[in-house]
This record gives structure tokens, sequence and C-alpha cells, in this order.
């Protein structure tokens, strides 16, 4: 029932949703209003007659409001920093054994590999530098083994289970398959943590490992292993803000699909911290 009502929350609170909802009242009052006029040629003027309205100019001076706000690339842009930090890991090739606690065991959390079933392809997704932080950890030896989390997130399709194909794709790159550990069954970050505490105790690894996720998720990721009772050494991959800040007046002033984007992914992680906070996850 949670993972069904924080896919509910994450939908609702999304700012295209809202935007879509206010027009599309505008659209169903003109329609209603719109079939009882008997002479269509008065249109234009009924039209204008229409926007003037004001119960409908403040449906439409919402939408364009949320539009313009949640697409401006410089303002979500500033949020990001904000929210990932501004300070980044060492790049996985420069961490040497001297750095205290030195994890010999990586734990990549999910959401970084999709695969084309038509195609019979693997892709990388946007947050794929999570799964290449584990993979040039483990080629170059600064881990002995990695832990891929993540079964199957969807409601409806559960035909694919990410770490498992993660484990596949890993091990056609060369990866050696006794050094891979699959957690498949997880769902949520929240199971991920349980999980991987129950992977580590079953192996008695009791050392810190590395926990690697998105900047952006980090936080989340964080509390649910701290709660879980696993020691760790935190790694963020995948940022999505740029410290070259672009103050064009593009960015200023013309609404991004990136920013939107970009928004709701904060959006759905500030909804995830909440729902875990009032459920005693975290």
């Amino acid at each position: 029932m949670f993972f069904v009502i924080s896919k509910l929350f994450a939908f609702l609170f999304n700012p295209m949703f809202w935007i879509f909802y206010l027009l599309l009242v505008v659209i169903l009052k003109f329609t209603l209003s719109f079939k009882q006029i008997q002479n269509r040629k008065r249109f234009i003027r009924f039209l204008l007659n229409y926007i003037q309205n004001i119960n409908v100019r403040k449906y439409i001076i919402s939408a364009f409001a949320i539009f313009m706000i949640c697409g401006n690339g410089v303002l979500i842009n500033e949020i990001n920093i904000l929210w990932e930090g501004s300070v980044a890991n060492k790049s996985i090739s420069d961490i040497s054994p001297k750095d205290k606690p030195y994890p010999r065991t990586a734990v990549v959390l999910g959401g970084y590999l999709g695969y084309d079933f038509l195609r019979h392809r693997y892709s990388l997704m946007q947050a794929g530098d999570r799964f290449m932080v584990g993979f040039q950890g483990i080629q170059l030896g600064k881990f002995d083994r990695v832990i891929l989390t993540g079964g199957s997130s969807s409601l409806i399709n559960h035909a694919y289970y990410e770490a498992f194909e993660a484990r596949k794709y890993m091990i056609s790159l060369g990866v050696d398959s006794n050094k891979i550990i699959v957690d498949g069954k997880s769902r949520n970050t929240y199971e991920n943590a349980k999980i991987t505490k129950h992977l580590l105790d079953s192996l008695k690894i009791h050392e810190p490992v590395c926990l690697i996720t998105s900047a952006g998720h980090m936080y989340r990721s964080a509390a649910c292993y701290k709660k879980a009772g696993v020691n760790f050494v935190p790694y963020k991959a995948h940022y999505t803000s740029s410290l070259q800040r672009n103050y064009s007046f593009s960015n200023f002033f013309i609404p991004s699909a990136f920013a939107f984007e970009k928004l709701n992914d904060i959006i759905h992680e500030w909804i995830g911290i909440l729902s875990y906070k009032i459920t005693g996850k975290i």
C-alpha cells in the first residue's frame, strides 16, 4: 500500500499535472458554455468574453505562472545546487587505500539501467554514473565486490528486474561474476537498505561499504541505510546541477523541459523523505 501511495503522490505533485489540470478545466468550461450558443458565427466574440471572465483568467494565469516558474532554468539549477551540494566526491580512480575508512565493498542503488526487449540491448539511463562508479571501482581494483540493488519499481510491469539485468551487463563488460552480489527484490530505497543489511550480515561484512547513488538521492539513501544499521561511506554520483551557471536571457525567460524534469526529481525526493519520516522509515 505504501508503495502505491508514494507513486500516486509523486504523480499528483508533478508541476506538469497541475498545468494540465488547470488548462483542462478551462477547456471543459469553454466546451460546456459553447454548446449553449445557437449562433456559431458569434464564436470570436464569445471566446473573447469567455477569456475575460475573472474565474477563467485565474486558471489561465495560474497555469502560465507555474509554467514560467517551474521551467526557469536559472531558478531550478540554483535549487538543485543547494540540494545536491557543491562539493563532489573524488573520482573513483583517485581513491587510494590510504583514505580511511576505505571501503572494499560497493553498494550501487538502482535506477540507472534500461533494457530494450525488442532490440535486445542494454542502455544506461540518466543516472548511469551510479553504474559506472561501481564498474570502474571493480575494474581498477578499488572494490573487492559490488552489491547491485533494485528489483521492479513498476506498479504494473514486473518483467524487468534491474539488478539481475545489471549483473548480466556488468559480466558482459568483463567483470568476474563472483564479485557481483545481487538484491533483486527491493522496490524502493527503504527496502534496498534492509536487504543490503541482510546480505552484509550473511557475508559477515562488518567494515564500512561505499554507498553509491545520485547526489540528489543521497540524503534519503543515507538516512535509510543509517536506520538499517549499515556502516557506510557515501559516494555521490550523477550530479544534475551545474556549477557553471548560465545566466543568459533564454535560460531566464524561456521555460526549459530539462528544468521541469529536474524540479520533478527534487519534488519526488522531498515527498519521499516526508513520507518516510511520517511512516518511521527514517
